[in-house]
């Protein structure tokens, strides 16, 4: 449907030489036009033209007046054929005098070849009419405003869609400044959005089609088709824009629009409520969108919508899971589009491009690629290689590409597409897609510095173009968040997703189940970090927006329902942790069947709740049957069963059956090799725990030149200044000791405690675990001065440890801790003897010093932290209470601060010696309200002098 801005105007007539009769034939044909009675002004305008001829004939301006009132006539009564004759006679007689008059006349021209679909005569006529102007006029009348803004309509209608926005973009900034703005001017705004809309300009399209929708409303001209096509316009960009809710009113006004203007059978009607119901899909509302998809099939409006509604029934189909059915719906969709017809080769490009994706996700990446590259050569052929559309398409592509782990093709597609697109002037936030699978290729193959500088990059696209943070925003800062996790940085990984959280709590909602998945990830990170109350209360949060928006039989529902077993699994409290994993095993099994991925899953957390008990004989047959489903569904070339095969043997060295160990650790090797590579961080792991086995195995060799490689991968990927580095040095040292080699031992012990003295600080249970070691090298060799003050240190530390948060610990973490430090107090009261013994004057010192050490730690033990919270908590004295959990906090930040390198807790301004401040005038303060409290965390020094009258 065309639409023309009517520039037609009446050349006024030299009355001085015109004879009475056909002048005033001429004045009655044109009051007759104006009066709108088209037929009879044309008769008497013919008329007066036939008595002109007669009485002089001259081809002046007189003439050109009649002929312009006859094209008028022609226009109106759209005889444009006979029209295109008259204008072009007019045309003729002012050839000789390139005027505004002659500019008037060409561009009258160009809309009768417009409306006769000759575009190309348009624009040429238009382009001579613009040079003439030009020598009259400055770019911004409104003339040659007018004039360009034609050219730009008539390169819209004839697919030159770079060039309409070339002039679309140059001059309607300029009509808004005139504040001449008619009526006739309006869907010029509304194809200059659409323009923008293809080029993915979303936002700049959406203030463009709220403009036009505020003309439209100004000039009261709501009820017309154009006003229905900008609701309809500004509704499919806050889809894009993921403004759904927004969209969705926006929608059902424009279809109202339509129906009450007996528009049902116009494609464009068919082609709103298709749209329409993606949006209710992206809402989650699937029956209402497949109504509207049923109601556009059984309409017999043109093939192309109908190829529309079913490419949109397959994106529902695919999200039931039904892909078969899915597949038939995007082939049968193709047929009905004709890649033929310029105004369809997008739409089928579209559906061709889904249906890659549905191969992709089937593992079929050879026809997925097959339908991808045709897809390409299609969009380029109809647009140009430089078309913003093209960027799309290759993005597409590389996602492709990326899934089937040729990350070199992928990175080729992503980074011509990011070329085509920073070669513009007008970026768009396709660009951030490019960037994002650049990160993403570069992060497979374990090149993480290039990865964050694509994912820095990607983000600030939205900041440095004011793009709106949409959902790819927040998938971009999953990824990043992603390396950091795969870098060993969990903190910063923290950081990035609580803003993903915030995010999507602005987009979604916090009440919707997006924003309790993110809620959920972050509970995760912050258990991990240690945060425990904050990732309590996360989990209670999700658990309950879950419940409330799913109900508590969902699978949601029962995932969130482990992830809180999961936490009170990692705090030691498996009384609670068991009922609530069991719980959700059995609702993800009654919903997802017996040999499903999501009971597979929930099969494996049971399990490693069972050996974390010690119940070993529970997590084996459970490990085995997630590990023959993982195989049937997914192959044994998947992260599912290499990690699953992991834990497996884990299981088995805890049992000490090492040579059942062994050959699940080298089939975990070999997967993950082939599927991840040998520079991947993951790979690293899995050589690692191959070479601890080997090292209780006392295959030392074996072992050895597995480390070997373990620290080349991490020295590759993560660098020397890096914890998991120092960790490999570490384990190094440990092999060497091991092995008897205490030079090699030696050294790689101080390298360990340097790296780790500079990375994290001198008050970092790692730093202390490397001082250990090298104590224990120097009391093996009898070197016992030089072991003497590392042990002295070692041991003080720990004891600041248990002083500064040991107390609020549950009574399992306390166990867990203290079997965690036992050997090192073991082998400090050995060497104490030792030392003693070849240094007759410290002996009874020494004596005294392991006297107090066994002390003091007994002591804390034997306290009851459980039995002084539940005291506490039910007391019904909320002041003791808030300086209780206030208490408590602040040892959990201890434990999380002490665990963080020096270069982190500077960021953040954490102060150790200020904490343990707080911490102490709280206990104090606990003290006076509570006895009990007093009784078990009484901080004096426990000593023999204290028993002497004993």
């Amino acid at each position: 449907m065309k639409f023309s801005a009517i520039y037609l105007v009446l050349t006024c007539i030299s009355f001085s030489i015109l004879g009475q009769e056909w002048r005033t034939m001429y004045q009655e044909a044109n009051q007759l036009y104006l009066n709108d009675n088209y037929a009879d002004a044309n008769d008497l305008a013919k008329k007066s033209l036939e008595n002109y001829l007669k009485e002089s004939g001259e081809a002046n301006d007189n003439y050109a007046a009649i002929l312009r009132l006859l094209a008028n006539i022609a226009y109106a009564e759209s005889n444009y054929d006979e029209g295109i004759i008259y204008m072009e006679k007019e045309i003729t007689i002012r050839e000789n005098k390139p005027d505004e008059m002659l500019a008037g006349a060409l561009v009258n021209l160009s809309l009768f070849y417009q409306n006769t679909n000759n575009y190309v005569n348009a624009i040429s006529t238009l382009e001579r009419a613009e040079k003439i102007l030009t020598q009259y006029y400055k770019d911004n009348d409104l003339s040659i405003i007018k004039c360009r803004l034609s050219l730009a309509l008539n390169y819209y209608y004839s697919n030159e869609n770079e060039m309409a926005f070339t002039f679309f973009n140059q001059n309607i900034p300029l009509l808004e400044e005139t504040n001449e703005i008619t009526y006739e001017d309006l869907i010029g705004f509304y194809f200059f959005g659409m323009l923008q809309f293809d080029r993915n300009e979303y936002d700049n399209a959406l203030v463009t089609l709220l403009k036009a929708k505020e003309f439209f409303e100004s000039a009261d001209a709501v009820t017309t088709l154009e006003y229905a096509m900008v609701l309809s316009g500004i509704a499919n960009t806050q889809h894009k824009l993921e403004r759904y809710d927004e969209s969705e009113a926006v929608y059902v006004k424009s279809q109202q629009l339509f129906e009450t203007l007996e528009m049902t059978q116009d494609e464009l009607y068919l082609s709103l409520l298709n749209n329409r119901a993606t949006n209710l899909q992206a809402l989650g509302q699937t029956d209402e969108a497949g109504k509207l998809l049923a109601q556009i099939q059984n309409n017999p409006a043109g093939k192309s919508t109908v190829a529309a509604s079913l490419n949109n029934m397959a994106s529902l189909s695919m999200a039931k899971g039904d892909f078969e059915t899915a597949e038939k719906q995007y082939r049968e969709a193709l047929s009905n589009f004709n890649k033929d017809n310029p105004n369809e080769i997008l739409k089928y490009v579209d559906t061709e491009e889904n249906l890659a994706l549905l191969k992709s996700q089937t593992g079929n990446f050879d026809d997925a690629l097959l339908f991808s590259d045709e897809a390409v050569r299609l969009v380029k052929q109809q647009l140009g290689n430089d078309h913003p559309r093209v960027a799309t398409s290759l993005n597409k592509r590389g996602r492709i590409k990326f899934s089937a782990r040729d990350y070199t093709g992928a990175s080729n597609d992503f980074n011509e597409a990011l070329t085509l697109l920073t070669g513009r002037n007008d970026i768009s936030a396709e660009a951030a897609v490019s960037l994002n699978g650049l990160g993403q290729c570069a992060q497979a193959t374990s090149d993480y510095h290039q990865a964050d500088i694509m994912y820095e990059r990607a983000l600030s696209l939205y900041d440095d173009n004011n793009f709106s943070k949409n959902r790819l925003y927040g998938i971009i800062l999953n990824n990043y968040a992603s390396s950091q996790l795969d870098q060993g940085n969990w903190a910063d990984a923290r950081d990035i997703e609580a803003k993903v959280t915030t995010l999507l709590g602005k987009l979604q909602g916090k009440n919707t189940s997006e924003y309790a998945e993110a809620l959920e990830n972050l509970a995760f990170l912050n258990l991990r970090l240690g945060e425990l109350t904050e990732a309590k209360s996360q989990l209670d949060s999700v658990l309950t927006i879950f419940q409330t928006v799913l109900g508590v039989d969902s699978y949601e529902y029962a995932e969130a329902q482990m992830s809180l077993g999961r936490y009170f699994q990692y705090i030691g409290d498996y009384p609670q942790a068991e009922p609530l994993i069991k719980q959700s095993l059995q609702t993800i099994r009654s919903l997802k069947g017996l040999t499903s991925i999501p009971y597979a899953n929930a099969q494996n957390t049971i399990a490693l709740l069972f050996q974390t008990m010690g119940n070993y004989n529970e997590a084996e047959p459970l490990f085995k049957e997630a590990l023959i489903t993982y195989e049937s569904k997914l192959g044994k070339a998947s992260r599912e069963y290499s990690t699953t095969l992991q834990n497996l043997a884990s299981l088995y060295q805890l049992e000490e059956k090492y040579q059942l160990a062994e050959p699940l650790l080298k089939e975990v090797l070999t997967i993950d090799q082939a599927l991840l590579g040998e520079a991947h961080p993951q790979y690293a792991v899995s050589l690692q725990n191959l070479a601890t086995l080997y090292q209780k195995q006392k295959k030392f060799t074996e072992a050895t030149t597995l480390l070997e490689q373990v620290k080349v991968i991490i020295e590759k990927t993560l660098g020397q200044k890096h914890p998991s580095y120092a960790v490999v040095i570490s384990n190094l040292a440990a092999l060497y000791q091991d092995k008897g080699e205490f030079d090699k031992a030696e050294t790689q012990w101080k390298l360990s405690l340097s790296i780790r003295k500079n990375i994290l600080g001198e008050d970092h249970p790692d730093y202390a675990r490397s001082m250990y070691g090298l104590a224990g090298v120097y009391h093996a060799t009898g070197k016992l001065n030089e072991a003497q003050p590392l042990y002295e240190e070692v041991v003080g530390k720990y004891q600041v440890q248990i002083k500064n948060y040991f107390s609020a610990l549950s009574e399992s973490e306390k166990g867990a801790f203290y079997n965690r430090i036992r050997p090192v107090f073991e082998a400090y009261q050995d060497f104490g003897i030792e030392f003693g013994k070849s240094n007759p004057s410290m002996r009874a010192s020494y004596a005294g010093k392991l006297y107090d050490l066994q002390l003091s730690t007994k002591a804390i033990l034997l306290n009851s932290s459980n039995k002084v919270r539940t005291s506490i908590l039910s007391s019904g004295d909320q002041s003791l209470i808030d300086f209780y959990r206030q208490w408590q906090q602040g040892k959990e930040d201890l434990v999380k601060y002490y665990n963080f390198s020096s270069e982190e807790r500077s960021e953040r301004n954490i102060d150790l010696a200020e904490l343990e401040n707080q911490s102490n005038e709280l206990e104090k303060r606990l003290t006076q309200l509570s006895t009990l409290f007093g009784t078990n965390y009484d901080q004096k020094k426990l000593d023999g002098k204290m028993f002497k009258n004993h």
